[in-house]
C-alpha cells in the first residue's frame, strides 16, 4: 500500500507538470520501486508481488522516455527490460495464468514501441521480433477466450502495430495482410456483441472503408 501511494504520488506530480514536480516525480517512482524490490526479494513466489514491482519499472520507465534528458534512452531500456525479465519468470511459474501472459505481452509492446521510437542501428529488428512475441502471446489468450472482450481488443492491437510496422518499412503485402486481420476480427467482434469502444470503431470504420475503395 505504501508503494500505490509512492506510485500515486508521482503521477500527480508528472500531472501536474509545476517546477520542480519532474524531481519529486522521480523520486516518488524510485521510492515506490524500492519497497516493490524489497516485498520481491522477500516474497519471490508471490505473484502479487512480481507484478507490482513490473509495473515499479514500468513506471520510471515511462518516466524517463517522458523526460528524454540524456541518457534517458538507456535507461528507459533497462527499467522496461526489468520489467519484462519479471513479467516472463512469473508467466514461467504461472503458465495457465491469462493475467501473467497479458503483462508479459504488454512488455514485448512497449520495447516494441520503445525501438520503433529510438530508431537505431538493428532497432527495426528489434521492434518486429518485439511485438511478434506480443501477437504470439496474444494469439494464444485469444484463442484460449475467445469471447474475452480483452483478449480480442489486444489481439487487435497487436495486428494493428505490425500492419503499420510494415507500412513503415515499404512492406505492402505485409502490412495488408495484417489490416485484412485487424478489420477481420473487429467484424467478428461486432457480430459477437463484443464491446467495441470508439477508436476501434472508428478504426473499423477505417478499415471497411479502404477495402470498399480497393
Amino acid at each position: 500500500d505504501l508503494s500505490v501511494s509512492h506510485e500515486r504520488l508521482g503521477d500527480f506530480y508528472l500531472r501536474r507538470g509545476e517546477g520542480g514536480d519532474a524531481d519529486r516525480a522521480l523520486e516518488a517512482y524510485q521510492q515506490s520501486l524500492e519497497i516493490a524490490v524489497r516485498l520481491y526479494q522477500q516474497n519471490p513466489n508471490d505473484a502479487q508481488a512480481a507484478r507490482d514491482l513490473s509495473v515499479s519499472h514500468d513506471r520510471l520507465g515511462d518516466f524517463y522516455l517522458r523526460r528524454g534528458e540524456s541518457g534517458d534512452a538507456d535507461r528507459t531500456l533497462e527499467a522496461y527490460q526489468q520489467s519484462l525479465d519479471t513479467r516472463q519468470r512469473l508467466s514461467q511459474q504461472n503458465p495457465n495464468d491469462a493475467q501473467a501472459a497479458r503483462d508479459l505481452s504488454v512488455s514485448h509492446e512497449r520495447l516494441g514501441d520503445f525501438y520503433l521510437r529510438r530508431g537505431g542501428s538493428g532497432d527495426a529488428d528489434r521492434t518486429l521480433e518485439a511485438y511478434q512475441q506480443s501477437l504470439d502471446t496474444r494469439q494464444r489468450l485469444y484463442q484460449q477466450n475467445p469471447n474475452d472482450s480483452q483478449a480480442a481488443r489486444d489481439l487487435v492491437v497487436s495486428f494493428y502495430k505490425l500492419a503499420s510496422y510494415y507500412s513503415q518499412t515499404g512492406s505492402a503485402e505485409l502490412a495488408n495482410d495484417y489490416w485484412r486481420q485487424c478489420r477481420d476480427l473487429l467484424q467478428g467482434m461486432r457480430r459477437a456483441g463484443l464491446y467495441l469502444d470508439p477508436p476501434l470503431l472508428q478504426l473499423l470504420d477505417q478499415l471497411e472503408h479502404a477495402s470498399n475503395d480497393g
